[in-house]
């Protein structure tokens, strides 16, 4: 029997996931948690609505997501405080890994994987980075310096305006590092100019954060853009990043919680004899870590970057055309999502089953064996 799922929250993106959930797998145990007293008075989407007390009494050992991007540390507190597991607290855009680690049982349900009812994406703003983590899957130790270009960045968020409309729900700004970007504040404009519902996170290490100007921390105020600083095992100083973020009145998530960061070796295999399919259903990345490119969307972070893993060791993982769709090409919203969702040629050429995570984080020694 599955393990019980709980949303946290009776919320319009509580439902979102409620509805992502059963797409995939109908007969999962679900129901809701919220701290309102009149919202467990009915339904929500047709299940039970609980408290904390009766989560506490009945469900500790059960899935708890949490129905907020903006409150999810004071979720997870609460439920911790009536000794939930934080392994078993999942940031709501980690929703299908949960589905993945807990509820796919087979290779067959890995394979239903459905187009996606609203678009999400992510944009490197940068390329090289300054940490350079090993095993990194943007292959960013291996970057020479590169910045997005902000006009062609443009363009096709107007493109895809022009396909999706308000339907684009995520837009992540990351790297590489993409503070390094000069223009970053620019980029943050341009993107709720164009999509100012949507949910806009800067993902980034936090090294330069304290050394941003004030139009950066004023302009993600004004935008509502959510920071999300990975915790790294470094000689950082978080307490004050926190406090920076606080001051400035900016949102701070960690990404994944508190967890610090520690690596996963996600191995190539330079001769492409993988299995495109068997790749693509158990990756965590296909259909979930989109990346716009150049006007291209791909279906991972993998293959818009591997050029610098070729031009770095003088390899040849060849991805064409056939790997990505070119935006201004297709003609419909669901022409994009429902190439997203299968697998592509280069798929060919991810080792998925050797991949490996939980080892010691590290710099990269750029050396071949991180990535084979």
């Amino acid at each position: 029997m599955s393990r019980q799922i709980i949303i946290f929250g009776c919320s319009n993106l509580g439902k979102q996931i409620y509805e992502q959930i059963r797409e995939i797998k109908l007969d999962l145990p679900i129901c809701f948690l919220d701290n309102d007293k009149e919202k467990r008075m009915t339904e929500f989407c047709g299940e039970q609505v609980i408290s904390l007390e009766d989560a506490a009494i009945n469900y500790r050992e059960a899935s708890y997501i949490t129905a907020s991007y903006r409150f999810y540390r004071e979720m997870r507190d609460q439920l911790k405080e009536i000794d939930v597991a934080e392994s078993n607290i999942f940031f709501p855009g980690l929703v299908v890994k949960v589905l993945e680690a807990e509820l796919y049982d087979t290779y067959e349900k890995v394979k239903r994987r459905l187009p996606r009812k609203e678009l999400k994406f992510a944009v490197d703003l940068a390329e090289h980075c300054n940490l350079n983590c090993q095993n990194c899957d943007h292959f960013s130790p291996l970057a020479r310096e590169h910045f997005t270009d902000l006009k062609q960045y443009e363009a096709d968020l107007k493109r895809l305006k022009e396909l999706f409309g308000e339907k684009v729900a995520q837009i992540d700004l990351e790297g590489g590092e993409p503070l390094l970007n000069p223009n970053a504040a620019e980029f943050i404009k341009v993107t709720y100019q164009y999509f100012p519902k949507a949910l806009i996170n800067i993902f980034t290490n936090g090294l330069l954060l304290p050394k941003m100007e004030e139009e950066f921390w004023n302009t993600c105020r004004q935008r509502g853009i959510i920071l999300e600083v990975t915790k790294y095992p470094i000689a950082l100083d978080y307490d004050g990043i926190e406090a920076l973020a606080k001051e400035k009145g900016v949102v701070l998530h960690y990404y994944g919680g508190d967890v610090v960061k520690t690596s996963r070796h996600q191995p190539l295999d330079p001769e492409g004899m993988q299995d495109k399919w068997e790749s693509f259903c158990n990756c965590f990345l296909a259909n979930e870590c989109i990346m716009l490119k150049k006007g291209r969307l791909y279906t991972c972070t993998v293959l818009p970057n591997i050029e610098h893993f070729n031009r770095y060791f003088d390899k040849d993982i060849e991805v064409t055309e056939q790997d990505s769709i070119d935006i201004y090409e297709a003609q419909s919203e669901q022409e994009i999502l429902e190439f997203l969702c299968q697998p592509v040629p280069a798929c060919r050429y991810c080792k998925v089953s050797a991949r490996t995570g939980g080892h010691v984080w590290g710099t990269s020694k750029r050396v071949i064996e991180e990535w084979i």
